[in-house]
Order: structure tokens, then sequence, then C-alpha cells
């Protein structure tokens, strides 16, 4: 549980970075040399240390495919270009909708079956969310609710991410892959084609993509090192001890620390609602917690 809860407040301290950052530099050109990086500096780790676990089996391409493009691209995408719009514990408790997505895709997909109790922690936990979503918030921006078109992004992003890390499970639980090969390919690739679409969009040619060269290579390091080379395979590795829902539900620390971060830092307000449904959503998650353990030992 400890693990849980370090990899959260990671993710946290790595938001946070993420704001900061996209004072000096474009956000989708952001996203794309942050996962570029990300997957070199991993793939460059398994070639000089752990050559032999770079290998991959081609009927696996799709997989990789669909890790680089969900997982990575259209996850990253997405909700890079909703972080000005959105303060951070808004913006990561939206993002935590993941866990129902999840359970969703995982029923339909996958097969796996949900207990009475997970399905009552569900709707609680979605319950939760609703004081966040509908109730209004005097932040200072306007585009700050759920039905918003920040909001909507932010929503996409998040299907995206929950189905790209149900197939990250697969590769890594079930093909036996290295997270880091797994997580490297993704973001390379995942990074390679933002970086396109950033040239694309966001004009490189008439417009810089980088106003302040050494303050963001300073952040955008801090930014790799915090998420991608250590948060993300942290959490990939826990996804041979937890299951892909429950790690999903566990992350609605991400926006308790991110409000506490982006008030510290930031000077974002946190109002009564949020409050609200933190706790709600951690009953929920505490409901679910104990389903999930008994449905496991049910099992075994």
């Amino acid at each position: 549980m400890i693990g849980l809860i370090f990899i959260n407040f990671l993710f946290a301290i790595n938001l946070i970075l993420r704001k900061v950052v996209l004072d000096c530099a474009q956000p989708i050109f952001f996203q794309g040399v942050r996962l570029t990086g990300a997957g070199v500096v991993l793939l460059g780790y398994l070639y000089f240390y752990h050559r032999p676990l770079l290998r991959f089996k081609r009927k696996d391409i799709g997989l990789f495919f669909q890790a680089s493009l969900f997982f990575a691209y259209f996850a990253y995408v997405l909700s890079v270009i909703t972080l000005d719009d959105l303060s951070s514990a808004r913006f990561a408790f939206m993002f935590n909708l993941s866990p129902f997505i999840t359970a969703i895709i995982c029923y339909f997909l996958l097969h796996e079956k949900l207990n009475r109790n997970e399905i009552i922690s569900l709707i609680i936990g979605f319950v939760g969310f609703m004081p966040l979503i509908f109730v209004g918030q005097q932040e200072g921006i306007e585009s700050a609710s759920f039905l918003s078109v920040a909001g909507l992004q932010l929503f996409f992003s998040t299907i995206a991410y929950a189905y790209g890390w149900i197939v990250v499970s697969q590769l890594v639980k079930k093909e036996n892959y290295s997270p880091f090969l797994v997580t490297g390919i993704a973001f390379f690739c995942g990074g390679m084609a933002t970086l396109l679409t950033s040239f694309i969009f966001e004009n490189w040619l008439t417009v810089a993509p980088v106003t302040n060269i050494l303050k963001f290579t300073s952040y955008i390091i801090l930014v790799i090192f915090i998420s991608e080379v250590i948060a993300s395979n942290m959490y990939a590795a826990l996804l041979k001890r937890y299951s892909a829902t429950f790690l999903s539900f566990a992350g609605f620390l991400y926006p308790l620390f991110s409000a506490l971060l982006g008030w510290l830092f930031l000077q974002e307000k946190i109002t009564y609602n949020f409050f609200i449904s933190a706790i709600i959503v951690g009953l929920a998650l505490y409901l679910f917690q104990r389903a999930d353990n008994k449905s496991v030992k049910g099992v075994e």
C-alpha cells in the first residue's frame, strides 16, 4: 500500500511540473519531447544493461501498436491541451474517472467479472465525482467544468489512458515482457507521433515551440525522470500484484496530492465540493479494496 501512496504522490508532483513548464513551451511539443525522451531513456537502459529483454514476438506487434496509440499518443496529447484550462485538483479528479472506464472495458473486452460489492463500490465512487463535476467552482477559469470542451477532451483522454493500461497489463502480465520494454516502445513511438502532430498544428515555422530553453530542459528532465522512468514503471510493475481496476481506483490519492501541491505552489483554490468528492470516493475505494481482496482469495 505504501507503494500506491508514493506513486500517486509522484504523479501529483509531475502534474505541477507540467503546468509550470507550459509557461515556456507549446503543449503538444512539450509532450512529444517528454514521451520521446522517456522512450529513449528506457530503451537505452535495456540496450546497455539488459539487451536480451529488447526482443518481442511478431504476434504481439498489434498490442505494442495499441499501447503506443492509446496509452501514449491519444492519452497524453488530449490531456496536455487541457492543462491550462483546469485546476490541478479538477484535472486530477476528472482524470480519475479511469477506474469506472477500466472496469467497463475489462468487463466487456477481457470478461473480468465484478461481484456485487465491487459494483456497489463503483457506483458510490461515480456518485462521489458528481459534486466536483456539476457544482460550479470559483477558480478564475472559464473552462473548468466536466461539460466544457476541456473537460470532454480530458474525458476522451481518460478513456484512451484506461484502455492503454489494460493493453500494457496484458503485455506485462500475460506475455511476460519487461515493463521497461513495453512503456519504452509506447513512449518512443507515441512521442514521435506527437512531435509530428506538434509540427503540423503548432506551426514550428512561424512560432517557436520553446521560449526558454534552459527552463524547458531542466523541467523536462525532471518530468521524464519522475513520471516516465520511475512512476510509470512502478505502476506497470504493480500490475503484477494488483488488478488494473483496483490500481486505477487507488488513484483517488492523485487528486488529493494534486490539490495540496496546487494550493502550495500555484495558489490554486480548494473548494468545498472537492472535499465532498474526496470523502465519498475515498469510502468507495475502501469498499472496493475489501471486495477485490475477497474476490482474489475466493479464486485462490
